[in-house]
């Protein structure tokens, strides 16, 4: 059978590094943006020889101010964001079903298949109604989608 979504080896191991890294880079965007958003956040002054932390107001807006604007601008522009947005989106394009247990259930297999590699059994993988072949062309179609999306090939 042919392959409509082959891939060459330096695309598919940087899609691959790139569905690797999805959970690690979430949890520092996550991290980054709560970082820049937080309202405790005040800043350090010079008082005479001492260096004093001075807290900011409390109350105020919720809006963040111009160089926090700059700062999450800066990081939806990042490497990390692409990378988590290029995963999201190519698994909403690849999974169409409906039953929304089922392709969650797929998903994680998914990216569970694609951590850790050889490793990752499809029989214990508690998926039913789908065959091998079946998964395995998924999981190609997602490394394709993927690296198109961040101009691998």
């Amino acid at each position: 059978m042919q392959n409509k979504y082959k891939l060459p080896d330096y695309a598919r191991s940087s899609a691959l590094s790139v569905v690797k890294s999805y959970e690690a880079y979430k949890k520092d965007i996550k991290d980054e943006e709560n970082r820049i958003l937080s309202f405790g956040s005040g800043h350090y002054e010079t008082v005479g020889k001492e260096r004093v932390y001075l807290p900011s107001g409390k109350g105020g807006s919720s809006s963040p101010t111009e160089d926090q604007a700059m700062q999450l601008e800066r990081l939806h522009n990042s490497y990390k964001y692409r990378c988590v947005q290029t995963v999201e989106n190519s698994m909403s394009e690849v999974f169409k079903y409906d039953d929304f247990k089922y392709s969650l259930k797929v998903r994680q297999a998914l990216l569970q298949s694609c951590v850790d590699g050889r490793k990752f059994t499809f029989t214990y993988s508690g998926i039913d109604g789908m065959s091998c072949s079946t998964f395995y062309r998924l999981k190609n179609q997602f490394l394709y989608i993927i690296s198109v999306k961040m101009n691998f090939i």
